[in-house]
């Protein structure tokens, strides 16, 4: 794959989130929450797909860490999210 497709995939995927979040009739912190869950789902259908095991127990010494940024992620896009739906 070309690596300008490569990158404007991806930005161009992200410039449709605010059509989809304007017009999905949730609160933002569902929607946050939801796009937490298919984005756990997709990584993990694509580790299946390449026979890449996750290894819990490298997980497990940054346990504290992941949660904690996985809340600032969820915090963060729930006030994008709502940015959103006032625009």
């Amino acid at each position: 794959m070309n690596a300008k497709i490569r990158i404007i995939f991806p930005i161009a995927l992200w410039g449709t989130i605010a059509l989809f979040v304007k017009n999905i009739p949730l609160p933002t912190s569902e929607i946050a929450l939801l796009r937490a869950i298919i984005a756990a789902l997709a990584l993990l259908a694509y580790k299946r797909l390449r026979n890449q095991p996750v290894l819990v127990a490298n997980l497990k010494q940054d346990l504290p860490l992941l949660f904690l940024s996985g809340a600032a992620l969820g915090f963060n896009w729930i006030l994008l999210f709502q940015a959103y739906h006032y625009t």
